[in-house]
């Protein structure tokens, strides 16, 4: 679900159970203290009206909703290199959204 590339990178998440998976594993981020980066665009469920609610329950734990082009553009944007953030923005013009 998640990946540490390096000591200070951001866990972010993403499944196609938002309400289990996802928050299973949001909520075991939060008790080892790590706050989890859960990518809205990137969650589903076979039940729709669980989605929304498993965001809820994970943004008021303490856990951070944000969309895949979001958290891109954040990560790029701690680099000082314009032909990267070029390209990004080139990749998620091109498909509407990064994904």
């Amino acid at each position: 679900m998640y990946s540490l590339a390096r000591p200070s990178a951001r866990p972010s998440t993403r499944s196609p159970q938002s309400h289990v998976c996802v928050y299973q594993t949001a909520v075991d981020l939060l008790k080892i203290f790590v706050t989890p980066f859960v990518l809205a665009d990137g969650v589903s469920s076979c039940n729709a009206r669980e989605v929304p609610l498993a965001l809820d329950t994970i943004r008021q734990a303490g856990g951070v909703v944000t969309t895949s082009e979001s958290i891109l553009f954040q990560l790029v944007g701690e680099l000082p290199a314009w032909p990267i953030f070029a390209q990004c923005s080139i990749l998620t013009d091109s498909r509407g959204r990064f994904g």
